[in-house]
């Protein structure tokens, strides 16, 4: 079960996991997608079922750490209803813009939201998303007053992102690098402390 919507870069590594699982274990893995409430519906479901190894959740930050500060009750234990299996990776986000958007770094965009008080929107992947707190986190350390727009996922804000319906987001390289090199979205930088490979 991938608790956000198809398209998204949790979607993807777990479709690729579960391709490469498959000839190991002699059956296909189905992924299905479970999106909403910040990954919460998902990750509700993955704890109400039969804990005999045959339904998993691809997790997350936000339901297995974020949501329980987030959300004032959740369906789920964080850390009783799961039993962790393996780290699959490890993504930082990077900090992307529309190319209508007139800007070219970090500091540019700052002082185009602060000119532009309350015009510019950022997308985010849920409530509680690494994305939606990196947009907060921004907002707080910059000034500025972006407004957050919650999506059931990466795949549907990314395609309001480059349809303009919002001017920025902040998700992960894996699925932000295509968009990047065919110029459908400009990076102005990345969540961590060094520049991603």
């Amino acid at each position: 079960v991938v608790p956000f919507a198809p398209g998204g870069p949790t979607d993807a590594m777990a479709r690729t996991l579960a391709a490469a699982i498959k000839p190991l274990l002699g059956q296909t893995m189905i992924v299905e997608n479970k999106a909403g409430a910040g990954a919460n519906i998902g990750a509700e479901f993955v704890a109400r079922a039969e804990p005999d190894g045959y339904t998993l959740m691809f997790g997350t930050s936000a339901p297995l750490a974020i949501n329980q500060y987030l959300y004032p009750k959740l369906n789920y234990e964080p850390v009783k209803s799961f039993a962790p299996i393996i780290q699959v990776g490890y993504l930082p986000n990077v900090l992307l813009v529309n190319p209508s958007v007139p800007v070219k770094n970090v500091q540019e965009l700052i002082a185009y939201a602060k000119a532009n008080k309350g015009k510019l929107s950022f997308a985010s992947s849920g409530n509680g998303a690494s994305s939606h707190l990196a947009g907060v986190m921004f907002n707080m350390k910059a000034g500025t007053d972006v407004l957050h727009v919650p999506y059931k996922g990466t795949g549907p804000a990314l395609n309001d992102l480059m349809g303009g319906q919002v001017q920025m987001s902040f998700t992960d390289v894996l699925t932000a690098l295509p968009l990047i090199q065919a110029g459908k979205l400009r990076p102005l930088g990345v969540t961590s402390r060094k520049r991603s490979p």
